[in-house]
């Protein structure tokens, strides 16, 4: 996990915004509020930090110590994460604070699916990333989901979403279609289309 800051003028700041989807697929996105924002105000006197993150759902990164790790690797950054149960009120609530430019916390959560949205229509809203992070680590197509028209990188993915055919063997070699691994990956390469034909071919021949 990747939490980055920075400061873009005396009265706004970049917050990150993180987004896990439905198909559990994520990005990284920044968003700039401004000085009634309700993430970290920057460092105390001591230079400790408390940075935001607020998501929706179940995210999982307390649940596997990446918070804990984080602090371990930043001992002056504690992070303090906000959770809404549902997307479907954590979105409305973020369009909002996104409009009246306050009210964001350091890292905000965006399911997958709304980034287009937020591409098309808040993109000057967002700190341009690509001054922090390599987009050639990331998934082209990914990288290319969260990049605006102006070349600006407001967003990197976190995960992919990928899926997975479990099969029965057995039932496979009965129905006489292969049941390598590798022979059933090429049965289904071609996607959707490959995996339905493969169904049907099975049906017709399963007993």
């Amino acid at each position: 996990m990747r939490i980055t800051r920075s400061v873009a003028g005396r009265r706004r700041r970049t917050a990150i915004v993180a987004t896990t989807g439905l198909t559990v697929t994520a990005l990284l996105l920044t968003g700039c509020g401004g000085s009634s924002d309700s993430g970290s105000k920057g460092a105390d006197a001591d230079g400790n930090i408390t940075l935001t993150v607020a998501d929706f759902g179940q995210f999982g990164y307390k649940e596997a110590g990446l918070f804990e790790k984080y602090h371990e690797l930043n001992p002056k950054i504690t992070v303090k994460e906000d959770t809404t149960a549902e997307e479907k009120n954590y979105y409305p609530k973020l369009l909002q604070q996104l409009n009246s430019g306050s009210g964001l916390a350091d890292v905000q959560g965006i399911e997958v699916g709304r980034i287009k949205e937020i591409v098309d229509t808040k993109a000057d809203s967002f700190a341009d990333l690509s001054k922090v992070i390599d987009v050639n680590e990331w998934v082209s197509w990914k990288a290319k989901q969260a990049t605006a028209p102006s070349g600006a990188v407001i967003g990197a993915g976190t995960d992919i979403g990928p899926m997975s055919l479990c099969y029965n063997r057995e039932l496979f070699e009965k129905a006489g279609l292969p049941t390598d691994r590798v022979e059933v990956a090429k049965r289904t390469a071609g996607g959707w289309e490959d995996f339905l034909a493969l169904g049907e071919e099975y049906k017709k021949k399963a007993p």
